[in-house]
């Protein structure tokens, strides 16, 4: 079966995408046979699942959409993928997409839906031209070069005015709203849930905070809200704690001013002492 059997146009300029921004793009088509690293995987029987140090960074990402291990199971299970051949990866990286709040089939080629997949693709960068995850990204403008080139709608991008929002305080990293980041959190750990047996889906429920005495009886919107309460609350400890970091730091500095300001006028008398002019001998 050739990729164009399964794989519509707009979900394989996705795939390609993908495979640019994480440096497996070859020119012809996406490498499904390196790891991170660009080391050769002799055996796409399955995930080759091994770290590889390179550029001061060490990953175990393999395939042309550089899957982690445990991701790459995630998505296995859920397609029904039983290798690591090129159908299999890219049916993986679809799922993951949808996952993601994307689809594939329909969804454009743009900033945001760029940002929204960040949290999957390191290399993807947020709103604010970043990593999620603190790596090197690719710049947007050179994505949506490349995705122009291979057919998708040019899109009109303005780096000077992406952030702005007119809404609720933006996150940090992101460049999304509190809301909207723990909705794509959340999006993407119900696909995973979902995917799952059910006493795997279980076992995964009584790890989430808050939810797992009563979860079972709540509709989907009200542990939905404790989620995202959840998520608000930790992002909001986190910036106070940041905040407290960052006070005790200016407290600091102006400390080492003070003592460096003493010290300098310490040394200034000592000066003045020692090279007074010496009295006039007649």
């Amino acid at each position: 079966m050739s990729r164009s059997d399964f794989v519509s146009p707009n979900a394989r300029r996705w795939l390609n995408l993908i495979s640019f921004a994480e440096g497996t793009w070859s020119g012809g088509g996406p490498r499904y046979d390196i790891t991170f690293g660009y080391t050769p995987i002799n055996d796409l029987s399955r995930h080759p699942d091994r770290v590889v140090r390179s550029g001061g960074y060490a990953s175990a990402a393999a395939g042309a959409y550089q899957f982690m291990p445990n991701t790459w199971q995630r998505a296995a299970r859920a397609t029904g993928v039983s290798d690591f051949g090129p159908r299999s990866q890219d049916l993986a990286a679809l799922q993951l997409m949808r996952w993601r709040g994307v689809d594939p089939n329909r969804a454009p080629i743009n900033p945001q839906n760029i940002a929204k997949l960040s949290g999957e693709w390191a290399a993807f960068p947020t709103l604010r031209g970043v990593s999620a995850y603190g790596q090197p990204v690719k710049k947007m403008e050179s994505l949506l070069k490349f995705a122009q080139k291979q057919g998708a709608a040019p899109v009109s991008y303005d780096p000077s005015v992406q952030y702005a929002t007119g809404g609720p305080v933006a996150d940090a990293a992101s460049g999304q709203t509190d809301e909207a980041l723990a909705q794509s959190i959340l999006s993407g750990y119900i696909g995973s849930i979902l995917s799952r047996p059910k006493s795997d889906a279980s076992l995964e429920q009584s790890s989430m905070p808050n939810l797992a005495s009563s979860s079972y009886n709540e509709t989907d919107e009200e542990i939905e809200d404790k989620f995202l309460e959840t998520m608000l609350q930790t992002e909001n400890e986190k910036q106070l704690s940041q905040q407290k970091i960052q006070d005790q730091a200016i407290r600091q500095g102006e400390l080492e001013i003070d003592r460096a300001r003493q010290q300098m006028n310490q040394l200034i008398t000592n000066a003045q002492q020692a090279f007074k002019p010496a009295s006039a001998v007649f």
